[in-house]
């Protein structure tokens, strides 16, 4: 089932162009990382596809219109930071959001075990931590079991722990087959979480797809030698390393997917260059992002 379909959906402010024929789908169980620098359109997208920012051109449907109106029932959100009643507890927060959503049976003990609050529900919203908010504010969204959650930088601003705290709910929520949309510029923790990825620049969408499938089969290599200067210029001879960064303790390269770090250090030994640092593994999201929107 197609849960999202935008159709050029475009989005302007005086002379800047926040979003630009954006032209995406969402299946059903998607968990979707909408990725880009600030002012890409990450935000813009949400507010339009919620209904909060009117869009100029273009339009969107939610779950192939089987809802109509309707469809905001079905889809929780977070899109700043979370809002509670400070001297009001987990309990009796979210069941002024279940009164004010209309829901009856709100679930709130199943709520509150799956963020990990149980055993602070009874503090006031007040004394809890970053992450702990935000985990709350993430038990909200569950709150009348919808379809779709969505969250805008869900781990800004929380410390080590707390990004880890929540990354767990969301992978929990996610084993669920919920659709997970949540836009974000940590691009470790969306590699770690997301199934698929939309890569936004300046309200253009550079690229979507499956995680697997935007990662290119380049891998990563980093390396070293004594003589920097030799290991540079042999390098740029070669037809499947190209360099990306050098520095003095160590060189960038992506290298061709055809060559193993066995073979490359043979053919550096035959050309009489020794290495002293040789480390190859698989790109990463957050160079693959880096290598499209310098493009």
């Amino acid at each position: 089932m197609t849960i999202l379909e935008t159709n050029q959906l475009s989005k302007s402010y005086g002379k800047i162009k926040a979003l630009q024929n954006l032209n995406l789908k969402i299946n059903q169980g998607d968990v979707v990382g909408i990725l880009g620098p600030n002012g890409s359109g990450k935000t813009t997208t949400l507010g339009i596809v919620l209904s909060i920012l009117k869009q100029d051109v273009g339009n969107f449907i939610w779950f192939e219109d089987r809802y109509g109106v309707h469809h905001r029932k079905h889809i929780g959100a977070v899109l700043e930071t979370p809002n509670f009643y400070p001297y009001l507890n987990a309990d009796q927060n979210l069941q002024i959001v279940a009164r004010i959503k209309e829901i009856s049976q709100p679930k709130i003990d199943e709520i509150l075990d799956i963020v990990g609050l149980t055993s602070r529900r009874t503090s006031p919203f007040q004394s809890y931590s970053l992450g702990m908010k935000q985990r709350l504010a993430i038990g909200a969204t569950l709150l009348g079991d919808p379809q779709v959650l969505i969250f805008d930088e869900p781990t800004n601003g929380l410390d080590p722990q707390g990004i880890a705290d929540v990354r767990t709910v969301i992978k929990s929520v996610a084993q669920t087959n919920k659709t997970i949309i949540m836009a974000s510029h940590i691009l470790d923790e969306v590699e770690k979480i997301c199934s698929h990825v939309a890569i936004l620049k300046n309200g253009n969408l550079l690229a979507s797809g499956s995680i697997g499938s935007i990662l290119s089969n380049a891998q990563f290599a980093e390396i070293n030698a004594e003589n920097q200067d030799q290991l540079v210029s042999w390098i740029e001879q070669q037809p499947y390393i190209v360099l990306i960064k050098r520095d003095n303790k160590i060189i960038e390269c992506s290298l061709d997917d055809t060559i193993t770090a066995a073979q490359l250090n043979i053919n550096l030994q035959n050309d009489g260059i020794a290495l002293t640092h040789l480390v190859v593994r698989p790109r990463k999201l957050e160079e693959e992002f880096i290598s499209i929107t310098s493009k």
